[in-house]
């Protein structure tokens, strides 16, 4: 039978593999930003007790969304088509470098996204 205290180790177990998994093809990507958007994201990330370059990835990928919702229908297809199998193999790239060389999953990020706009 388990206490609360091991209930509670149980959950920072699995949210650690969550996030591991849902982390495996992650990579870095410098930008360059001014110095008062580098400001306030970390004003942002301050008050709610995030780290700013979870914030700016948060807010980099809501922005990468808006931008495609902006694009032309028929551009948007073919660009999502293109990101969906060049990201087959960044994301191939980053899982090995992330320790999981095994990885080999199919693209449809931006193909489904496409649909759902």
């Amino acid at each position: 039978m388990s206490n609360r205290a091991q209930e509670i180790i149980k959950a920072f177990y699995e949210e650690e593999a969550k996030r591991q998994e849902s982390e495996v093809t992650f990579t870095d990507y410098t930008v360059r930003l001014n110095t008062s958007d580098i400001a306030m994201l970390e004003v942002i990330a301050k008050r709610f007790g995030k780290a700013a370059e979870r914030i700016a990835s948060e807010a980099v990928s809501a922005a990468v969304y808006s931008m495609v919702e902006a694009l032309e229908t028929s551009e948007r297809k073919t660009m999502a088509k293109e990101a969906d199998d060049l990201n087959e193999t960044l994301a191939k790239k980053a899982a090995k470098a992330n320790g999981k060389p095994e990885f080999d999953e199919k693209s449809v990020t931006w193909v489904m996204n496409d649909r759902a706009i």
